[in-house]
């Protein structure tokens, strides 16, 4: 070879290694995220703290949550750090030019604790002591150290508050846990080889947005540990999310928006149950009502192969494993499962919604289903109609869990029905027809253009996703945590209940899965006592009015209008703008409760009540039915009641007397057999009606002796009654409808506080005398406008309380007038009540709000009881009320 080939090869050769030097010997470029011990549940990572404090506290939502102490306590830990950094210029660059890292660990079986990773400047423990000094409150900082594994441990002590922190790379690392900084001791002596990323190197993989928020990494397996911290010891939680999460975090002032991906480790990981599958839209989320407060949705391309997934990660409890496949083969990927919240402690009901790919085939199943059941128990199948649809029943409990798992328990009886390509199963027939009415009303998600305009915007594209509404949701969340962290839940209530909607979701994106949450700022009305009511509208009438104002709803736009009669006999219609639509005269003075009825069946309403001789139906523009009035012979009408008996709208009139015969006739007028008349020979109360349990029909009468009868649709007397009291019945009957007769239940009270309880078999559960302060008091049961709940008032002179159906007094007042006082009850929604007083006398109204405080400032006078309309959407309450010659509607922020 020739010198100069030789030349360039020896040039070569050392260009190389020098190359190959600088490659091998370079250091590895520090990553701050390596500091964090493997033991972190979840890391925050911040390039601009005090930025993002500084819109946080811009930002709609920092009212509400600086009313909570630890936010309260971060803030003024906050406020130090930005005064004294303000005094240290290195402080201030090396936090401007770093990352900062907050990390949470779980400290024991219902605590977590967290960590602080903070860029060093000069200064660092005299900035550290003055701070703690004005956290503590005192000039007396203790400070000392300890050596743990050939680091040193300080420690600065104020009071009873005490940190830790060592330095390492320009950064301070501090914790109120010791134990806590010694897991990162551990760490950089392994040569950061046990660090949170260690296992969870994607996380450091993922691009990430330079001007959001911040980012936020967590660690799916210790995730779960941390979530079992706030559960009761014996209901922990042991399926796994993910492998681990990446979320960009983006801070509005209407939201706290996080999104990312998250990374699935193995086949038992949640996420990875989804893998495969093509996300798209449930179309069963647009049948969710309104008034849902939890719920849980999953759209699959491939049912089949996710249901042995899942059903590896969720396993059945059941001898019957082959159910579960059958059920699924005739479904198709789009179910939601949503759960109710109630007033009533540990009442809580569900709804299951599966979009079919055979109906035939599903309805064969449940059907052979629910008669091999029945057959087992020596029953009859149940099945109901109404509202045209056919309502079974699986009578067998967590038939819904032994097909998808835990995450679908809760069904301790299962009622199903099919409507249109769906099928929804209840837990219980109430719930469906509930369910049933709110389709009809247009009460559910996709026919209200705010939840509509949700789904279309955040969840267009979903493999799974959870969805709170959190005002609702607020009752079942604090039951469900720790008695710890119940409290903490509790205290906070108000601050907490102000984000109002809040969902987590993630989408298999070629099985990457995208992953996203949201909390959203929707301030609810804080109750704070007195307010001044706004006029909404007066109503000057030439009359006086003669009954209780009764609204009704314009079939034509959904408004509600008001219906009323004047002491002339005058019947008028009053629009929502306080207009006289229209107005005529009745001859007679209506003696009844008034209706809305869907005579034709065509979805337009008309009137229907009873004056003493007859029973009239009016459309709404004045006009009378073909056919009405209607004469009744006989004695004067003392009480009427509507009966659908299955919600067809094919209706039954049964009327009462003053001398206690009971009538019935179909809306043509035509006298029914069993009711021409049927004669009690005893004085009639006001608590005449109808109840279904099972599919079957009982008409319940009340005689003020205190005699509970009970008929059939023939007028059949039913085993077990007539049933005696043992005391004149004062007070409404309250009815709890039950899966059987057994467990449907009704309660009354008798005017010296006996509380009766007893079933449909006339078989007496319980009789429980209330507290009695004097021999003068009296007791009434007041319902809900529902009739799903009841109160009871004791009122003793001047001194009323209204006392809860557990016995529990809710609060006491005491008026002057020593008057009779007439109480109404308004359950607005969870944990929300209306309670309206009212001198009978004078005509005073005291409005209270669920804690017993006066909301009217101003005075308000009624004739009669008021009518209430609520509307959540303005957190509005509307008080119709008649005084006088005038009809006055006002309305109060609730």
């Amino acid at each position: 070879m020739k010198k100069p080939e030789w030349i360039f090869v020896i040039v070569l050769i050392l260009v190389g290694a020098y190359f190959s030097y600088r490659y091998f010997a370079k250091p590895e470029k520090f990553v701050p995220l390596q500091m964090v011990p493997r033991s972190a549940v979840i890391v925050y990572e911040t390039k601009d703290p005090l930025e993002i404090v500084s819109s946080l506290y811009e930002s709609d939502h920092w009212q509400d949550l600086k009313s909570i102490d630890a936010v309260a306590t971060a803030s003024g830990v906050i406020n130090n750090i930005d005064s004294l950094v303000s005094k240290n210029p290195s402080w201030e660059k090396a936090l401007v030019n770093n990352p900062i890292l907050v990390s949470l660990h779980v400290t024991g079986s219902e605590s977590s604790g967290f960590m602080y990773f903070i860029p060093e400047g000069n200064g660092t423990r005299e900035l550290l002591e003055e701070l703690l000094q004005n956290y503590a409150g005192t000039a007396v900082v203790k400070y000392g150290s300890r050596e743990y594994e050939g680091v040193m441990v300080h420690q600065l002590k104020a009071q009873e508050i005490e940190i830790s922190f060592i330095n390492y790379k320009n950064y301070l690392i501090i914790s109120t846990y010791g134990y806590l900084v010694e897991d990162v001791i551990r760490n950089i002596n392994a040569e950061l080889a046990d660090n949170f990323t260690n296992s969870n190197s994607e996380l450091l993989q993922v691009p990430k947005l330079e001007d959001d928020d911040g980012n936020l990494y967590l660690n799916g397996p210790l995730l779960t540990t941390y979530f079992n911290t706030l559960l009761p010891a014996l209901q922990p939680v042991a399926n796994e999310l993910s492998k681990s999460l990446f979320l960009d975090m983006s801070l509005s002032a209407e939201e706290l928006f996080l999104s990312g991906f998250l990374f699935e480790k193995k086949q038992n990981d949640f996420a990875g149950v989804f893998k495969d599958q093509e996300a798209g839209t449930p179309g069963t989320l647009r049948l969710v009502p309104e008034n849902a407060a939890l719920v849980m949705t999953l759209s699959l391309s491939d049912v089949e192969q996710w249901y042995e997934k899942w059903n590896a990660i969720f396993p059945v409890n059941s001898t019957d494993t082959g159910s579960g496949n059958d059920f699924i083969k005739y479904t198709q990927g789009d179910l939601t499962l949503m759960t109710f919240s109630s007033n009533i402690k540990d009442k809580k009901d569900k709804l299951l919604i599966v979009k079919l790919s055979d109906k035939e085939g599903m309805l064969n199943f449940l059907n052979r289903k629910a008669e091999t059941i029945a057959t087992q128990k020596s029953d009859s199948v149940y099945f109901e109609q109404y509202a045209n649809h056919t309502i079974g029943l699986i009578d067998k409990g967590e038939f819904v869990s032994e097909i998808f798992g835990s995450p679908f328990e809760g069904f301790s009886t299962s009622y199903f029905m099919l409507y249109d390509n769906y099928l929804v199963i209840g837990t219980s027939a109430e719930r469906i027809k509930k369910w049933l009415a709110d389709i009809e009303d247009d009460y559910v998600w996709g026919r209200l253009p705010e939840k509509n305009s949700f789904i279309n915007e955040k969840l267009k594209e979903v493999s799974f996703a959870v969805i709170l509404n959190n005002p609702r949701y607020w009752s079942l969340a604090r039951d469900g945590f720790n008695k710890k962290h119940m409290n903490w839940w509790q205290k906070n209530e108000k601050a907490l209940k102000q984000f109002g909607m809040a969902y987590y979701q993630f989408t298999n994106l070629d099985n990457r899965f995208y992953s996203e949450a949201n909390i959203i700022h929707q301030p609810q009305m804080v109750e704070t006592g007195q307010q001044v009511l706004e006029d909404v509208y007066l109503s000057q009438l030439t009359n006086s009015l003669m009954v209780k104002p009764k609204l009704v709803k314009n079939h034509n736009n959904g408004s509600w209008e008001t219906f009323v009669q004047d002491s002339s006999m005058q019947i008028l219609l009053i629009s929502n703008q306080g207009e006289i639509l229209w107005q005529d005269s009745l001859n007679a003075k209506i003696a009844t409760e008034i209706y809305q009825i869907d005579y034709y069946k065509n979805r337009k309403l008309q009137y229907l009540f009873a004056t003493d001789s007859a029973i009239h139906v009016i459309d709404r523009n004045g006009q009378y039915v073909s056919g009405y009035p209607a004469a009744v012979s006989g004695g004067k009408i003392k009480h009427l009641t509507l009966i659908d008996y299955d919600h067809s709208k094919n209706y039954r009139f049964l009327i009462t007397d003053h001398t206690g015969n009971l009538k019935m006739f179909d809306q043509k007028m035509n006298n029914l057999e069993g009711w021409d008349p049927l004669a009690l020979k005893s004085k009639i109360s006001d608590q005449v009606y109808h109840v279904r349990v099972r599919g079957k029909d009982r008409i319940v009468v009340g005689l003020e002796n205190g005699i509970i009868d009970l008929k059939n649709r023939r007028s059949e007397e039913q085993k077990g009654f007539p049933f005696d009291l043992a005391y004149n019945l004062t007070s409404p009957l309250h009815f709890e409808v039950g899966s059987t007769f057994e467990s449907a239940r009704f309660t009354t009270v008798s005017s010296d506080g006996m509380i009766a309880e007893f079933d449909l078999n006339g078989k007496m559960y319980a009789r429980n005398q209330l507290y009695q302060p004097s021999g003068t008091v009296e007791f009434t049961m007041v319902l809900d406008p529902a009739q799903n709940e009841y109160i009871i008032a004791r009122q003793d002179y001047n001194r009323l309380a209204l006392i809860t159906s557990k016995g529990d007094v809710i609060f006491e007042k005491d008026y002057q007038s020593g008057n009779l006082l007439d109480v109404q009850y308004y359950s607005l929604g969870v944990d929300k009540q209306l309670y309206i007083v009212r001198d009978t006398i004078e005509g005073a109204l005291y409005l209270y709000n669920k804690d017993g405080s006066l909301i009217n400032v101003d005075e308000l006078y009624s004739d009669y009881p008021v009518s209430v309309i609520y509307r959540q959407s303005q957190a509005k309450c509307y008080i119709y009320s008649a005084f006088d010659q005038s009809l006055e509607v006002r309305s109060f922020e609730y």
